[in-house]
């Protein structure tokens, strides 16, 4: 609607409303990971083994790169609806998962991020993005609780599998090798550490031993999906006569 003042010879004058639609437009979205260094600076990130603190990050702008978008993204991780979703856009039409996922599994992950548009943006959807997790690697270590005793006595042996990884613990099971005979398999019990907040596992097996001498033995943890296996150093036990 226009107004016209008058002067000293026109009167003043009101023009009849023109009615004025606006469209939301449509918006564009990008999807990018980021990860934390041991600085606790964030990095950019592709591919890193299990356990590896990854951030999910969205972009949203309009056709124009005038205003800011508002509204939520939604993150699929291959077809699948991300923990946390969905994600609230902050005052620079930015979307991050509120913390770092240390739970993708070992694979191939495709990532699309869904946005669900505002009153002046179209919904829009980025082109998959893609980062890589592989398997963690582990180190399997053996304690034996003597390394000394008598005939008829009992060893306990406990394998211990530690890894550098912030995900769920390690899980599968512990061979038990005497020279080169396997002598028990033993489901792993995982946990993480309170302070550092790594995964470990602990398999414990009691050998009883009836014949003096000397035995070795060894421990190969065989790993699961996201994990690798590996084996303890030998650890030598002798056995007296009573």
């Amino acid at each position: 609607m226009a107004n016209y003042a008058g002067d000293g010879t026109f009167g003043a004058s009101e023009s009849s409303p023109v009615p004025i639609t606006v469209l939301p437009e449509k918006s564009q979205v990008a999807t990018t990971f980021f990860s934390i260094n041991n600085a606790g600076r964030a990095i950019t990130f592709s591919s890193g083994p299990y356990g590896s603190p990854v951030f999910l990050r969205a972009d949203v702008i309009g056709a124009s790169g005038i205003g800011t978008a508002t509204g939520n993204v939604v993150f699929t991780d291959n077809g699948a609806q991300v923990d946390g979703d969905p994600v609230a856009l902050n005052s620079q039409g930015n979307a991050f998962t509120a913390f770092a996922i240390t739970t993708f599994k070992a694979g191939s992950h495709r990532i699309i991020s869904n946005y669900s548009g505002d009153a002046s943006f179209k919904p829009g959807t980025a082109t998959p993005a893609v980062f890589v997790i592989t398997q963690a690697p582990t180190a399997t270590t053996l304690q034996a609780s003597s390394t000394s005793i008598a005939t008829g006595g009992t060893v306990a042996l406990t394998a211990t599998v530690r890894t550098n990884s912030f995900g769920n613990p390690p899980s599968g099971r512990v061979i038990f090798m005497k020279g080169t005979t396997a002598i028990a398999s033993i489901p792993v019990t995982g946990s993480s550490d309170p302070n550092t907040g790594l995964a470990s596992a602990v398999a414990v097996f009691n050998d009883k031993i009836s014949v003096a001498g000397s035995d070795t033995f060894t421990a190969a943890y065989h790993g699961d999906p996201n994990y690798q296996g590996s084996t303890s150093s030998s650890v030598t036990v002798t056995v007296t006569a009573p």
